[in-house]
């Protein structure tokens, strides 16, 4: 698969995936568990664009974060909770490329004035979207409840998906995602 850039946006980072859509979107979801992280929903846009009669290339968008993070930025600067959870779109371009996208850290600090202190509750989005695509083993699934992609093309609209465990409890993760993340 040749993998062209595709045009810059301000603000969003694009990696380009070596795995098909499928693999990439359950390795996104593994990742986001693995992290202890909540994931709240999937939109799956192509799945939606059937329903209602129309086709578009494979694209979902993953909702996913840590109220302990989410909820300090929220109170320093209100206006975040629009960009908040976060999010990562993985989807296909037109040349069969497997892409997956999401909002920059350091751009979305900026434009919503984040105090110093608090920026390292969203930084670690790029690391955990290479952690992904890289396949790392880093930090073990931490709960044992992976999904896969057909369970939640099975959903519509806005579903949670938790492990059920507090996000505090993997050990593993705490390390690398500091107290706001682990």
């Amino acid at each position: 698969m040749s993998n062209p850039e595709p045009t810059p946006i301000l603000g969003i980072i694009t990696k380009a995936s070596a795995n098909s859509f499928d693999e990439t979107l359950r390795r996104v979801v593994e990742t986001i568990q693995a992290k202890g992280l909540t994931l709240f929903a999937r939109i799956d846009h192509s799945i939606e664009a059937e329903l209602a009669g129309l086709s578009m290339q494979p694209a979902s968008v993953l909702v996913f974060g840590n109220p302990r993070a989410g909820t300090p930025l929220m109170v320093a600067s209100p206006l975040i909770a629009l960009e908040l959870p976060l999010k990562a779109l993985v989807w296909q371009d037109s040349a069969k490329s497997v892409l997956v996208s999401y909002t920059d850290p350091t751009f979305l600090a900026e434009r919503f004035a984040l105090p110093d202190e608090l920026r390292a509750n969203i930084a670690g989005i790029g690391a955990l979207i290479d952690s992904a695509l890289q396949g790392s083993s880093q930090f073990p699934e931490k709960c044992g409840y992976p999904v896969p992609c057909n369970t939640f093309r099975q959903l519509r609209g806005a579903a949670r998906v938790s492990c059920g465990q507090e996000a505090n409890t993997c050990s593993s993760g705490a390390a690398w995602w500091g107290h706001a993340w682990g």
